[in-house]
């Protein structure tokens, strides 16, 4: 894009349109990007300097804003459906990271699934210890938690977690 006064404004040199299929991480589509806007700059710098390429004004009006994250974005809301939540901790995996109390451990979530049906109430702790998993009730559907790091320790799987803290979780079945 032409470099304006305004940010994320300017009419366009080019562009590319990425598909996404849902479930890329912050750093999976940071890495894409770049890989694109090198190509593409490479492709059209030398048409941009010698003038045979001129930009394309935006439409101002479509363009959206989000606020800058903080470490208190980090907290996860069980009252949010389990696809946000879920966009939420890939987004935030390298930081702030996506944080919650499991029980009376503090964990930062780094790998979940979405669950779409489930019973309970937000925020309710679900661990299967015959099948070593751990799903969270949210407002809508459940959280299965992959991957977790309780704080001052190493990323684990859910089972590693379970064997370790599973008795520190208030609510488990044996299913």
């Amino acid at each position: 894009m032409k470099l304006t006064t305004k940010m994320d404004a300017g009419p366009i040199y080019a562009q590319k349109i990425v598909p996404l299929i849902g479930n890329e991480t912050k750093r999976e589509l940071t890495q894409e990007l770049q890989l694109i806007g090198r190509d593409l700059l490479i492709e059209n710098l030398p048409l941009i300097i010698s003038g045979e390429l001129t930009p394309t004004a935006q439409d101002d009006s479509l363009a959206t804003y989000d606020h800058r994250l903080t470490k208190k974005d980090s907290i996860i809301d069980w009252n949010k459906s389990a696809q946000q939540i879920d966009r939420e901790i890939r987004a935030y995996q390298d930081w702030p990271k996506a944080k919650a109390k499991l029980g009376n451990i503090n964990v930062s979530i780094i790998e979940a699934k979405v669950e779409p049906s489930s019973t309970g109430l937000p925020g309710e702790i679900n661990v299967i210890k015959d099948t070593e998993t751990i799903s969270v009730k949210t407002g809508e559907g459940s959280i299965h938690i992959k991957k977790l790091q309780p704080d001052g320790k190493n990323i684990m799987t859910s089972a590693e977690f379970i064997r370790g803290y599973g008795d520190k979780i208030t609510k488990s079945s044996s299913d």
